[in-house]
């Protein structure tokens, strides 16, 4: 998750939430705005939200002292991702 993101993504929609697949690290979020942890309970547990702005989805992940965010957006059939990344105080922001 924590890292530029792959040619290849698998994108996963159910009514209620969405999930993204990168390599083998998989990331659920619900559409209700409220914060998930994986595993339930975990210090260390994968946070995620998702919210939508306009024609926007943005999908919010924290682990640890790693922060990131991906913008979804389409145009013309073009699905673009935008990904912002944050460790120990590193940014870094990648199409």
């Amino acid at each position: 998750m924590f890292a530029q993101a792959p040619a290849a993504i698998v994108i996963t929609q159910s009514p209620g939430n969405v999930a993204l697949q990168f390599g083998s690290a998989t990331a659920s979020y619900g559409f209700d705005g409220k914060t998930t942890s994986t595993p339930p309970g975990d210090v260390d547990a994968l946070k995620t939200r998702a919210h939508w702005d306009g024609g926007e989805l943005y999908l919010h992940f924290k682990q640890g002292m790693n922060w990131g965010r991906d913008i979804l957006s389409l145009s013309g059939g073009t699905l673009t991702i935008v990904r912002d990344l944050e460790s120990g105080g590193a940014s870094t922001r990648g199409r």
